[in-house]
Formats: C-alpha cells, structure tokens, sequence
C-alpha cells in the first residue's frame, strides 16, 4: 500500500457531489485538474494543517474558478499554491477576486507572497477570510462599505501594514479579528468600538507584533472597548499598558477573564471590579497598583493574581468562602497583619498559594487534620518572607499531598530541617519536589542517614543562608539523578567533597560558595558540561586543579572559583563552552599564561582573573578584533604580566553604561529551564577598584549588555 497516496483524478467523475472534505488525510503531490469536473460543489476543504504536501497549480486554481459557480467555501490551508514558486504572486489572489459566489475562504500557510489584491475584500458573499501564516505577503485594509458580511478576518502572521481605516467600523458583523504580528501602525481608530459582536480581544489578537502610536496604549484611549458589552475575554498581557484600571471595564458584564498583567497600571483597584458577575480569572499581576485589594468578589472565581505590585492593608478574610479558588498569588506587595494559614485550609479546590514577599506574620498552626484533610489539592505553596517560625506540619500528616513547590525561605525557622520534609515528594509519580529554604537558621538535619527518602525525588534543593555544618550532604540513588538544581551556599560547611557528588546525572545548577570546603575538587564536575549551566564553588578553600574536561556541547553559562587555594593552569577545554557569559577564576594561585583561547567566545561579558600567578604577555592570538566583543567586566590585576595591553583590547572595550534613575535597576541573571520550573541565579563578583575589594552580590546591568 502507498503510505503517500495521490488524490485520484478520477475524483472528477463524482459530479453531482456537494461537499467534499479531504482535509488533513495525507495526501501528497499535484491536486488534479479533473476536480473542477464538479461543477455542483458547495464546499471544498483540501487543507493539509502544517505539512504542505499538496501541491494546487495555477491551472487547477483557474479551472475552480471557472467552473465550480456555486461554491461557497474554499478551504486550502497548508496548501501550497503556486505563487510560492512565480515571481508575481498576484495570479491565484486575482483569480480569487473573481470568485463572487465564496462565503468562506481559508488560505492560511500557502506560503502566499507579494500583494494582496484589495477587491477580495469586497467580495459581496464573503463571511470568512483567513490568509494568515504567510509571512511574505503584503498588503493593507481598505476602506470597508457599509454592510459588509465579513465576520472573520484573520491576518495575523503576515506583512499587512499601514494603518487601520476608521471604515473598519462599518463591519458590523465581524466576531473575530486577528491582525496581530503584522505591520500596521499609527493608531487604533475608536471606531473598533462597533464591532460588538466580537466575544474576546487582546494582545494577542491585535496588540502583538505590530507598531500602534503609543498613544494608543493608555486605559483611557481604549474607552471604545467598553462598547464591546459582549466580551467574555480581555487580554492585555505585557502590552505597556498605561493609565488607571478603567471605569469602561465595567461595562463588560460578561467577562470571564480579564488579563491585565505586566503592564504599568497604577492607582487603586476598583471596588467593582472583582465582583464582575461572570469572572472566572483576573491576572493584574507586575503593574504598578497601589491601595487595598477589594473585599467583594465573584463567587465564581478560580484564579486571582494581583502579585509584584504596591497594595497595601489587611488580607480581606472573605477569601476563604471562595470555594472555587484555584489559583491566589499575593506575593510581593506591602499587605500586613497577622494571619493564620488555616484561613484558607477548606478551599477544596486551591492548588497554587502564593503569599511571599509581604509583611505578613504567618502562623502555620492549628491546621486540623482531623475530619478533612487540608489542602486536599494544594500543589504550590509559596510563603517566602512570612515570619513562618516553623515548618508546616499538615504537610507530613497528610499522606495525600501533592506539593512539589515549596517555598519557605526567608522566614525565622530555626533548628533541624524534619525528615519528613524530604519525603514530600514520594506522591509525585516520578517528578520529584522543589524546596526552597534559604535564610533561615536551620542548623541541620533530623534524619543524617540516608537523608532524602528513597522515593521523595527532589528536583530543586536550595539551603543558601543557614547555619549548616559538617560535611556536604549528598542525597543517595534515586534523587541524586534527580537533582537539578542544589544550593547550599553560605553556611559552615567543611571538609573535602565527596566523590559520590560524581552520581549527579541532569544537574543544572550548583552552588557551594562561601563554606569552609577543603581538599581538592572532584575532576568529575566537568563531565557534567551537557547539563551544568551555573557553577560557584567561590569562598572555600579548595586546592588542585580546576576541572578540565569540558566537552564539546558544553552548556555551562558561570563559572566561579574564585577565593580558594587553586593551582595549576586555566582549562582550555572551557573553549567547548560557547554561552559562557560569566568567568571569574580571580584569587587563586593558577600559573599560566593570559587565556586569549576564550576570545572565541562571543557571549563571554564578565571576565576575572586578578590575583594569581598569572604571567607573559597579553597577546591578541585571534589576529582580529574580534575576540572579547562582548566583555564588560575584565580584571587582570595582581599579576605579572608584562608588555603593552593590545589596542583591540582597548578599541573593544564597551563602557560601562550611564544609569538612568529613573529606570529600574536590573541585574546579570541566569534563567534555568529546568524539567520543572523556571530558577533565577543572580551572579555575583567582587572587583578590585583603586586597591580596594568591592562585593557585588548582584551585578548591575550597567556592567554588561
């Protein structure tokens, strides 16, 4: 049997067929000619969703046209028609300007390109155009007539430009509009405010990918939206929206979800606003919002997130009679008062909690287990920075629980991390957890051997800022392959690192810095180059070498030894890594000569290796002014090199930038894409200024591009 069967020509002797749908059925190859044999066809669909394997000549394109008078709908989408292949693609679009008898018209992905003819437009049938996924066509919106049937009009993905006519109005009809990732420009005309048949409108739909005046993004100049009274969905993510929540939203009675996340809203919620009669979701999150957050809201909400703003005041307790809340995200705001976890221990529904990073005092007791189980479904649970002063204990009595994500640092616990802490993740089915508990002051661990669970597989481990001592804990077979991310940085560890630290398999990111860590490092940390993005082993007193098998492929981003006893030369394997960003192998006692091998690497902003016994001239090897194009941070001082520092190393510096202050400081972040989650790493350096060490925790993004 052929696996990739031709459409038969003797389709064409089915003349009295009426609809023929032979979408998405693999066919390949030349659509034949005979199918404009029939004549008495309403409704054609050839499309083939993503994969182009049929082929419709312009011959075939004709015939149609010619032929099939009654047809109503032409579906090709994915087809590829032949103006992929002719310089003058205005053939199969002028063709179909004469079809008058089409409603329905799908010409996405053909691979269409130069212009395309305006009088499709005014077909006086037409209903539905859709000619998006054609990035190479060209084209604008005429003026539309009064009238007009279009109720569907996609463009998006194409290279439609100019501005949108004020006529756009007159399509009175029209439920779907999407233009997005075009070229139009100038601003939005108030006269969209007709087309109230459309049910949801946003960023992605319209906003995205063009260049609208900024004049159009304020609340008040989409006042024209309030008329669209029939909107059940509002998306304005990440849009730069400016201005106050508006008044014209209260009109929209029928939104179920309402996405207004960073932007740069500022001012109070709107008391109304939570209590919109059919809201399900509302994202208002990293904006600018000031005020209290309101105490009335939908019973039908499930998912509200007003985090990364300024609101202030008490946590309104009505939240916990919300019986189909899902999601709640509160974080990084200025709420205050005391508050007990239980309050929100009955919302059967709630799986991700989200209360960090306020000036809350969090008390996680009194959580009955009796009865009911709490949480029943709760799979995040975010209290950074709460005040919590011990672990939440209906974790380990509910055997049910679900949590990956947990977040508990930044608060006052103190003492022994329990062992049951470790064994959240036994429910998981294989995912493994997230535990974040960093700036604390644990001081150990309840359970020394084995210390993870055998099944609770843990992902993300992150105990930086505690008080920590003995030896570094090495979890044992399973969550040692597992392990993606581990943090253990600034506590009182000591002695060597054991080699069983060779077992980890997908780690991505390690961080031992600032221990008491000695002896010499395990040479295996570099055969772990396929999946290592960040390594800091700064501040310990380690000896030997550097790692130096660095492989081809290598994925590793940071690397810091810097403050240790290393000796030894620079690995020149570090050239496999071609996203390095970071490199500070400063304070050490490494006898080599100056690395102009890392030239190469165009990605390479920070690098430090003052103070180590490095020698000979600073030499250019690359014979171009390539190398180091990127760098901003670059620290060779206490060392002995001799000679003149080359020009290109001068002629290539970039300053350092001037800070705008009234720009938000940003900082030199590493973005980890683990299995699970998404982990930010911010790197760190200490720089040697005028014979004075100043420490930079966090490096200002005016150091680097």
């Amino acid at each position: 049997m052929d696996s990739s069967p031709h459409i038969p020509s003797a389709i064409g002797n089915l003349s009295s067929l009426t609809h023929l749908n032979l979408s998405n059925s693999n066919f390949v190859g030349e659509i034949p000619r005979e199918l404009s044999n029939i004549t008495t066809l309403v409704s054609l669909d050839l499309s083939s969703y993503g994969n182009n394997y049929l082929v419709m000549k312009l011959q075939s394109l004709e015939g149609l046209v010619r032929h099939m008078i009654n047809l109503k709908e032409l579906h090709l989408s994915f087809v590829n028609l032949p103006s992929s292949s002719s310089s003058s693609s205005s053939g199969v679009s002028d063709l179909l300007s004469n079809f008058s008898s089409l409603e329905s018209l799908r010409l996405d992905g053909c691979e269409l390109q130069g212009d395309f003819p305006v009088a499709i437009f005014d077909l006086s049938k037409l209903k539905m155009l859709d000619i998006s996924l054609n990035p190479h066509l060209k084209g604008y919106l005429p003026n539309f007539r009064l009238g007009s049937p279009l109720k569907s009009l996609r463009l998006y993905g194409t290279s439609f430009g100019g501005a949108l006519p004020p006529s756009i109005g007159n399509l009175a009809s029209m439920d779907q509009l999407e233009i997005s990732n075009c070229n139009f420009t100038g601003k939005l005309p108030m006269s969209l405010g007709n087309l109230t048949r459309i049910a949801t409108f946003g960023e992605a739909m319209i906003w995205e990918g063009n260049h609208f005046s900024p004049d159009s993004l304020t609340t008040t100049s989409l006042s024209w939206i309030g008329k669209l009274t029939k909107l059940t969905g509002l998306d304005f993510r990440d849009m730069s929206l400016m201005g106050e929540i508006p008044s014209w939203l209260m009109n929209l009675t029928q939104l179920t979800y309402l996405y207004m996340d960073r932007n740069r809203l500022t001012g109070p919620i709107p008391s109304w606003l939570m209590s919109l009669p059919q809201l399900v979701r509302i994202d208002l999150s990293h904006n600018q919002l000031t005020g209290q957050l309101p105490s009335q809201f939908s019973h039908l909400i499930e998912e509200l997130d007003v985090s990364y703003n300024n609101l202030e005041g008490l946590l309104p307790t009505n939240l916990s009679t919300l019986n189909n809340l899902y999601d709640l995200s509160l974080m990084s705001n200025r709420l205050v008062g005391s508050l007990e976890l239980s309050l929100f221990s009955r919302l059967k529904s709630l799986y991700s909690l989200g209360l960090s990073y306020n000036n809350l005092s969090l008390s996680v007791k009194n959580i009955s287990t009796e009865n009911v189980a709490p949480f029943p479904n709760l799979t995040f649970l975010d209290l950074a920075s709460c005040n919590v002063s011990e672990f939440p204990t209906f974790l380990h009595t509910n055997k049910n629980n679900t949590v990956f994500h947990l977040d508990l640092s930044g608060n006052s616990i103190t003492g022994q991390i329990p062992s049951w802490v470790f064994d959240l993740g036994q429910n998981l089915h294989g995912n493994g957890i997230n535990l974040y508990l960093s700036h604390n002051l644990l001081t150990g661990f309840e359970r020394q051997h084995p210390l993870f669970h055998p099944r609770g597989l843990i992902r993300t481990l992150d105990l930086r800022h505690n008080m920590l001592q003995g030896s570094l804990p090495i979890p044992p077979a399973p969550s040692i392959y597992t392990l993606e991310s581990y943090l253990i940085s600034n506590n009182y560890l000591s002695g060597e690192v054991s080699n069983l630290i060779c077992s980890f398999r997908d780690i991505w990111l390690l961080d031992l810095s600032f221990n008491r860590f000695s002896g010499k490092l395990p040479q295996c940390l570099s055969n772990f180059s396929q999946s290592l993005s960040s390594l800091d082993l700064k501040g310990n007193k380690f000896e030997g070498n550097i790692p130096s098998s660095w492989g081809n492929g290598c994925q590793l981003k940071m690397i810091s030894t810097s403050h240790n006893q290393l000796q030894g030369q620079l690995p020149r394997s570090l050239a496999n890594c071609s996203s390095l960003e970071f490199v500070d192998f400063g304070n050490n006692k490494i006898t080599d000569t100056f690395p102009s091998w890392l030239g190469t690497i165009t990605s390479l902003s920070v690098l430090i290796l003052r103070s180590n016994r490095l020698h000979g001239a600073i030499e250019d090897d690359l014979g171009s002014s390539d190398g180091f194009s990127n760098l901003r941070v670059f620290d060779l001082s206490n060392n002995n090199f001799r000679g003149n520092l080359p020009s290109e190393f001068i002629n290539m510096a970039n300053p350092m930038r001037a800070f705008n202050a009234s720009r938000k400081m940003e900082y030199m972040t590493a973005y980890l894409h683990t299995s699970q989650e998404v982990n930010s790493f911010n790197y760190s350096m200490t720089m040697n200024v005028k014979g004075s060490d100043l420490n930079y925790p966090m490096i200002p993004d005016i150091f680097v591009p």
